[in-house]
């Protein structure tokens, strides 16, 4: 029975040329794989790789080290913008004497008639609102309070006269 030989593959057929030729580049490299009888062509990416592959090994073996040969990698700079901080900071629920889990009470500084700070108290306060809502929807049934915490949340921007 008449086996035939076992063809090189284009990892084995690079190494192979490397060692022979170091200095051999891509087109070189194709020609050669062509003129050995086999189809195709070789891939950039393997031929740059087994290239690099090749210079580390034969560095490392050369008795220097790799130091002398090979050029250190340069880090690379950072890519897009740094991780901002939040904004707002999470609160942790206070537990009451039932066991339950309610949102902190919001914090209503005395305000000495500036609009802003009166607006900023109004917004926490419409934030715990709608915390309430979403937690008792959440739990499912207790449609009148939920309604009843809508029309609280709608009195707050209501003119003051109403």
């Amino acid at each position: 029975m008449v086996t035939t030989p076992k063809r090189a593959n284009r990892s084995e057929f690079l190494r192979d040329l490397f060692q022979r030729n170091p200095g051999v580049n891509l087109r070189e490299a194709n020609d050669a794989w062509q003129g050995a009888g086999n189809e195709g062509e070789i891939n950039v990416n393997t031929f740059y790789n087994y290239k690099s592959e090749f210079k580390r090994k034969s560095a490392e073996g050369s008795g220097t080290g790799g130091t002398a040969d090979v050029k250190p990698r340069r880090r690379s700079s950072s890519k897009g913008s740094r991780a901002r901080t939040a904004a707002r900071t999470v609160e942790q629920p206070t537990v009451h004497a039932n066991g339950r889990n309610a949102p902190p009470e919001p914090e209503v500084k005395a305000v000495s008639g500036q609009t802003e700070d009166r607006d900023r108290v109004l917004d926490e306060i419409e934030d715990g609102i709608d915390d309430l809502i979403h937690r008792l929807k959440n739990m499912g049934g207790k449609t009148e309070v939920v309604e009843a915490l809508r029309r609280a949340r709608r009195l707050l921007y209501a003119p003051q006269g109403v």
